[in-house]
């Protein structure tokens, strides 16, 4: 609301920070090093606790830094409880982002909403920064929707691309808070455009991201800066960082931009070609473009004058603006120009009457065993075409452009004579309409900057050994968890196997395994496939490669692929097994719950060492807090995850980490995950569990986490870093505890937790007879339900638990009817 008043005022929103003044050079000093420190917010008369931090990637290096600035309560700053500063140092105008912004929301699709402000740092003003709205959960909650993963692309390889084995499967693109443990949605994404399915696509989204692009010539837009989140199994897109549009580009001019095409960069994302061979999408794509036009038009100039009457008196005073007040006038009008006579090119020039052109087949010749000669033929469907663009990477080198004119047969041969010593050629290629003069390669994703970073494309390579596939023999698949499975695969041959550029699929929809150049398997090896090679590294030895988007692949097919991209052999994949990883024994001991700073004491409770590194806490929002790497808990250890950390428990408990999120008192829940995905524990609490704004500590080892008479109260401030008194050692435990109605009738129900599953269960009258022998599973853990109503008299019985490393029992009354 603040906000709001000031901008009716016509007024700058005006924020000052407070720091230590070592702090604020320590974070200096180390600006690209993701450091927070604390501080003090202050807008107006109103003040609040922060944490400051620098954000952005080319806006670290600048003078003039972008901020990030977190408050604990919310309606003290615009839009949630992040206030994101925008230096924009490269774009003169400082309003080329908000128009591209402005321009999505317009067009009735979501985009982060914008506005300008003044920031004093330790009383040192630091100039006009765009404050602009973080996509989280507030950004949703706004929208009618709800907190899902978010992925942002930061790189031109982040565009929806498959890798090869040799990089991670998301490279270019990286989670955002709270989205690490579902990286396997987005490889299942990668994978579902490389098969030309887009069905999970918010289509119209995706095609306002395409329009929005061409019509501001923004330079990125497609192939890096953007968002995805995946909200009830659809894919959503948003745009991010698009100052270098409307003729910008870092810190120039671009002469002419209003009357250039921009369409490069569509055909290099990896759903393009499923998205623009359907004419339905075509016609809302032309729709969006239209549309783009008229708020280009009619809308730009009046906002961007309004926008320069707002900015013009504080740039003046800006130390870090480098333009007089008359030449951000002259900026803006030449903007203002601009714009119109862009949308005007945008609406006459720019349109897609036909769709993307269909691929019937092409070949390669002799891509198992290049020759001096490179060999390409291309039929494609009928369609209005003038020819077909071709990529073509010689030994991983820059990328060539070559034309194949359309004779009328809509057939295509290309024939190249390769350099003396050639080892590999790659191609990408995509028919050109006569209409759009725009490319839809196959692969979708194509090229760009080859040399720099190549990406799969169908091509030949020479043969350094030979290629027997009928001799690679696939074992069962073995899974690790939700988030890691591996199937090996040995060459059984008596000799060494190429498997350079070819590809292994797998799964059922199928995920990828691309070998790159000069990958051979020596005779009796066997090479790992997995989906996740990173975690993959931690359980086998050998050699893995990934990142295959599917999941567990048990009872399916496993095609190889020669580096033309057509299957030469099949193998049908078994049932597999999983393989239990040692990770029982970790519990929660003491929960300090909506305290101000809460915290969790995690507790080893088993018989060996726990490595727990990069395991990691979820509550009842998703929100998700993750152990360090190198993180190992011995018997009988414990580590406190804290919201802030205090270094005066280090000396207690040798191991105090930070703790990414707030526990509610009156109603969440905690689950533990491994760095494999499986489940440790879980359990939620509301009311009726111990006490409001307090700490709750486990009675024992043994007490069943979910019920809330295992869990008792204790005065704050609790004891944190300290092992529970009751609990003694707390390894080697047996407990047990009523599920049942207690007094009730002789239907009995408990559950029961040991650390050896060499147990019994006994039934005792208080005379210390033997009632009966409760029949437990053989597991170290389980519940019992057994009915002796009408068996037993009214009185008080023992249920006595006995392992072979410990004992406990539990009273029960049975009531019988009058």
């Amino acid at each position: 609301m603040l906000l709001l008043f000031l901008l009716l005022q016509g007024l700058l929103p005006e924020y000052s920070i407070t720091a230590d003044p070592e702090q604020l050079e320590y974070l200096y000093d180390n600006f690209n090093q993701g450091i927070e420190i604390q501080g003090v917010l202050s807008i107006d008369s109103v003040t609040a606790d922060c944490t400051v931090s620098f954000r952005g990637g080319a806006s670290l290096y600048q003078e003039k830094k972008s901020w990030c600035i977190r408050v604990e309560e919310e309606g003290i700053v615009p839009w949630g409880k992040n206030l994101l500063l925008n230096a924009q140092f490269l774009d003169p105008s400082l309003m080329r982002n908000t128009l591209g912004h402005f321009l999505t929301r317009e067009l009735g699709f979501p985009a982060s909403r914008t506005g300008f402000a003044t920031l004093t740092v330790n009383g040192t003003y630091l100039g006009v920064y765009e404050q602009i709205e973080r996509v989280d959960r507030y950004f949703f909650n706004h929208r009618g929707m709800d907190w899902g993963p978010v992925f942002k692309s930061v790189h031109t390889v982040g565009r929806l691309v498959c890798h090869y084995a040799d990089h991670h499967g998301t490279y270019g693109i990286e989670p955002k808070r709270d989205s690490q443990p579902y990286s396997q949605l987005l490889l299942e994404l990668i994978e579902d455009c490389r098969r030309g399915d887009v069905s999970n696509l918010k289509t119209d989204e995706f095609l306002t991201l395409f329009a929005v692009k061409i019509a501001t010539a923004n330079r990125d837009a497609v192939i890096k800066n953007f968002l995805l989140h995946n909200w009830q199994g659809i894919w959503h897109v948003y745009p991010w960082d698009m100052d270098a549009s409307l003729g910008n580009t870092p810190g120039e001019y671009i002469p002419g931009w209003t009357c250039k095409p921009a369409v490069y960069d569509i055909p290099l994302f990896g759903g393009t070609r499923p998205l623009l061979e359907s004419w339905e999408n075509l016609q809302i794509f032309n729709s969006l473009l239209d549309s783009c036009a008229s708020v280009m038009e009619n809308r730009f100039p009046a906002v961007i004058d309004s926008l320069r009457r707002e900015l013009r008196g504080p740039l003046g005073e800006d130390p870090y603006y480098q333009y007089s007040s008359a030449q951000f006038d002259s900026i803006c009008a030449v903007l203002s120009s601009d714009v119109v006579e862009r949308a005007v090119y945008v609406s006459s020039s720019l349109h897609f009457p036909e769709p993307a052109q269909g691929i019937s087949s092409f070949t390669i010749t002799d891509c198992l065993n290049l020759g001096k000669t490179f060999h390409f033929s291309l039929e494609i469907e009928q369609g209005n075409t003038d020819g077909v663009v071709l990529l073509l990477s010689i030994d991983g080198g820059e990328e060539e452009l070559h034309f194949l004119p359309n004779t009328g047969e809509n057939y295509f041969e290309f024939f190249k004579d390769l350099p003396p010593g050639t080892y590999s050629v790659r191609i990408t290629f995509g028919p050109r309409l006569k209409s759009s003069l725009m490319p839809v390669f196959f692969p979708s994703w194509s090229m760009k900057q080859y040399h720099l970073y190549p990406v799969p494309a169908p091509g030949a390579r020479v043969a350094i050994a030979p290629l027997h596939p009928d001799m690679l023999s696939p074992g069962e698949p073995f899974s690790y968890g939700e988030f890691l499975w591996v199937l090996p695969v040995t060459n059984t041959a008596d000799f060494t196997q190429d498997l350079s550029l070819c590809s292994f699929h797998v799964g059922n929809p199928s995920g990828t395994v691309f070998f790159s150049e000069s990958l051979t398997v020596s005779s009796g090896e066997t090479i790992y496939l997995t989906n996740n090679s990173s975690l993959a590294e931690t359980v086998i030895e050998g050699r893995i490669f990934g990142d295959a988007g599917t999941s567990f692949p048990a009872n399916s097919q496993l095609l190889l692929n020669d580096p033309a991209w057509y299957t030469i052999h099949s193998w049908n994949i078994g049932e597999g097994d999983s393989v239990n990883s040692c990770e029982a024994g970790i519990i929660p001991c003491e929960i300090s719950r909506g305290n101000g700073n809460d915290w969790i004491e995690l507790y080893n409770s088993g018989n060996t060492d726990a490595d727990i590194s990069e395991w990691f806490l979820m509550d009842s929002d998703n929100n998700v807090s993750f152990i360090p790497d190198k993180t190992v808990l011995h018997p009988g250890e414990l580590i406190l995850v804290m919201e802030y950390p205090d270094s005066s428990l280090q000396n207690t408990t040798g191991m105090v980490f930070p703790l990414a999120f707030s526990l509610c008192s009156l109603n969440d829940s905690l689950t533990l995950f491994s760095n494999m995905g499986n489940e440790i524990f879980s359990f939620g609490w509301d009311e009726p569990w111990p006490g409001k704004n307090t700490v709750m500590y486990l009675r024992s080892p043994f007490r069943p986490l979910e019920i809330s008479t295992s869990w008792l109260q204790c005065p704050l401030p609790g004891s944190p870093g300290v092992l529970n008194p009751q609990w003694g050692s707390g390894r080697g435990y047996a407990g047990i505890s009523l599920t049942s109605p207690n007094p009730g009738s002789g239907l009995i129900s408990f559950s029961y937790k040991a650390s050896s599953n060499e147990l019994e269960a006994i039934l005792y009258d208080l005379s210390g007879r033997e009632i009966t022998n409760f029949i437990l599973p053989e597991e170290c853990s389980g519940s019992v339900t057994e009915n002796l109503e009408g068996l037993l008299p009214a009185g008080v019985y023992i249920i006595y638990l006995r392992s072979s490393n410990g004992t406990d029992s539990v009273k029960l009354t049975v009531l019988t009817e009058e």
